[in-house]
C-alpha cells in the first residue's frame, strides 16, 4: 500500500493514485506519506538561521550495543517490512 502511495504522488495521474485509494479503503489503514513534508529551500535556510541563536548541544553518545536493521522479504505479489535489533561488533558491523 505504501508503495502505490508514493508512486501516486510521484507520478501524479495514473494507475497508482486508483490502487492505492483502494488499499486505504480495504485495509483501513491510514498512509504515512503525508507524515513528513517535504521543506522548500527558504524553509530550510530559515530554520539554519534560528538555529543559529541557540547553543550548540553536546554530542550524544549513540549506544553502541545494538542497532535496528530493516529486513525487506520479496514474495510474489507483495513484500514483508521487518524490524530486527542487531549487536555491533567491535569492527561497528
Amino acid at each position: 500500500m505504501k508503495t502505490a502511495e508514493f508512486l501516486s504522488r510521484l507520478k501524479g495521474r495514473s494507475r497508482h493514485n486508483t490502487q492505492a485509494a483502494v488499499l486505504r479503503e480495504d485495509s483501513g489503514i491510514h498512509s504515512i506519506v503525508d507524515l513528513i513534508r517535504p521543506q522548500e529551500p527558504w524553509e530550510l535556510c530559515l530554520n539554519a538561521l534560528f538555529n543559529l541563536e541557540e547553543e550548540p548541544q553536546a554530542p550524544v553518545k549513540a549506544s553502541a550495543e545494538l542497532r535496528l536493521a530493516w529486513f525487506i522479504t520479496f514474495y510474489p505479489s507483495k513484500c514483508i517490512l521487518q524490524p530486527r535489533e542487531q549487536k555491533i561488533n567491535a569492527k561497528g558491523e
